[in-house]
């Protein structure tokens, strides 16, 4: 877990609190915050914090860059400068700062982290450089710290011997001149590593920095950072150049880790990104509350929407009035834990008018500390499907309008002889209901009907005409019909069942139905 006492200065109240948020989650203590120049001076002298997360743009008549001038020039403290510009004068103005990082808003918190690391170790590395000798000895042979002074006028070089242990050599393989120096450097930075060099010691700049490989005996290699700082005589000619040398393979490969993990996040971004886009399924984020945040095509499209149309407004004003209680219900359901999630079918309100239903599945999102942040919804698109139950809704409405229009009794039998179905005629003369009657065993309705003989008439597949059978009524009369019986095939021309025409008739004379 990381640790380190940090001050923020923002004068963004919500921003600051996110970040507040944010360095807590990542591990680090948040000693205060400021939102002017001013305050972020007075309280850091005070708070003595490990590092200051700075805005440039703020409040008041001092800025970020001048507040990190002023607290620069009485204490040591390293500060971040956090902004949403990157124009030319201002980055200028900022190096003129010491900063040691530069975040552009908005950033995700592994950069921010990777940031705060790199510079409390940097830091930390400074402080150590200005120890005593003794200490400082320790703190370069633990930290991989070499040095090297050139003095420029008399063209003498020290390399120190923890810089030449590094490389692999001891002291006396190691020549003190600025070739041998070079030497150690990486031939593919050697051009480069002399280029900064030189342009540092033009410039006389009192700090500089150049990364490079150092060149090991056995082969391999060390990344590393030269830091240094050249001193000028007078007219500002350079006189001497000194620098520490520093081991970052380890942060190097810290770094190297952050990116590929910040890639692969980004390639999950992307890949649930098309998912969420490309999906053939309308989905839409909302907040707790039910406000919409985000929509994808499909969804729109449904509705016959644009993106902008439908972010900022509620879900339910989307949704059928009819539909919304039973929506809410199972809501409600989700917030008190007696469910995590909903299925039902749903009607939505087109933009131009009229609606399409939708099979939705809503489910909670969770955020921090496992806290409900967001819901989403997966509408799967029905419109057709509802079409065509409405369509043979109408169609088996219209089959019972003429079946109850025949004066005959009709019975439908599946393949075992259950009845499934009756119309008006048949339910009238049978003295029962229809729900009654349905899942009956014909042979129970026709008691002169053995079951068997239903069975060798379906497996037969032939009609059967003209036969008498009779009916215990539930008054315990016998009431007599003239049977016709048609075996019905389903699409692969197998036999379904029975349709039983009967017609009441006085004669009490009986034939076999087979």
């Amino acid at each position: 877990m990381a640790n380190g006492r940090i001050f923020v200065v923002d004068d963004e109240v919500i921003i600051s609190q996110d970040i507040t948020v944010t360095l807590r989650k990542l591990g680090y203590d948040v000693v205060g915050s400021a939102s002017t120049g001013q305050d972020a001076i007075d309280r850091v002298s005070e708070l003595k914090p490990d590092l200051i997360l700075m805005d440039i743009k703020l409040i008041g008549d001092i800025d970020g860059i001048e507040a990190a001038n002023e607290i620069r020039s009485h204490n040591d403290i390293p500060v971040i400068f956090v902004s949403s510009y990157s124009d030319d004068q201002l980055l200028k103005r900022a190096k003129v700062a010491g900063p040691f990082g530069y975040i552009l808003k908005p950033f995700d918190d592994r950069s921010l982290y990777a940031a705060i690391e790199m510079t409390l170790f940097k830091h930390g590395m400074e402080k150590k450089l200005r120890e005593n000798a003794e200490r400082y000895e320790m703190a370069s042979r633990a930290g991989g710290i070499g040095i090297w002074d050139w003095d420029i006028e008399s063209g003498d070089v020290f390399i120190d011997n923890n810089l030449k242990k590094m490389a692999g050599y001891s002291d006396n393989e190691i020549e003190n001149s600025m070739n041998a120096l070079y030497s150690l450097i990486s031939v593919d930075d050697t051009d480069y590593f002399k280029n900064e060099l030189q342009k540092s010691i033009s410039k006389c700049l009192s700090n500089f920095e150049i990364t490079h490989k150092l060149k090991h005996k056995d082969g391999s290699s060390l990344s590393m950072l030269a830091r240094g700082k050249v001193y000028c005589g007078k007219g500002g000619k350079p006189t001497r150049v000194m620098c520490s040398d520093m081991d970052i393979s380890r942060l190097t490969a810290i770094e190297k880790t952050l990116k590929k993990t910040v890639i692969k996040e980004i390639k999950q971004k992307e890949f649930f990104k098309a998912m969420f886009e490309k999906n053939i399924a309308g989905i839409i984020i909302t907040e707790i509350n039910g406000k919409i945040t985000n929509s994808n095509k499909t969804f729109q499209k449904m509705l016959g929407y644009k993106a902008g149309d439908i972010s900022g407004r509620f879900v339910y004003d989307l949704t059928h009035p009819e539909d919304i209680e039973t929506a809410k219900n199972y809501f409600n359901e989700i917030l008190v834990g007696y469910r995590n999630h909903f299925t039902m079918e749903a009607r939505y309100l087109r933009k131009m008018g009229g609606y399409c239903w939708g099979k939705i599945t809503v489910s909670l999102i969770y955020g921090v500390e496992s806290s409900p942040a967001n819901l989403l919804y997966i509408v799967e698109d029905i419109q057709r499907k509802k079409e065509l139950e409405e369509q043979f809704q109408k169609k088996n409405r219209e089959m019972n309008l003429i079946l109850n229009s025949i004066s005959a009794c009709i019975w439908v039998l599946d393949n075992t002889g259950l009845i499934v179905n009756a119309n008006k005629s048949a339910i009238e003369n049978s003295g029962s209901t229809l729900d009654d009657l349905r899942g009956t065993p014909f042979s129970d309705v026709f008691t002169e009907v053995e079951r068997a003989e239903i069975f060798d008439l379906i497996e037969s597949g032939k009609p059967q005409t003209n036969l008498t059978l009779g009916r215990v009524m539930p008054s315990g009369e016998t009431k007599h019909f003239r049977i016709d019986a048609i075996p019905y095939t389903d699409s692969s021309n197998g036999i379904s069942g029975v349709v039983v025409y009967a017609y009441p008739v006085s004669d009490n004379s009986k034939h076999s139905l087979l």
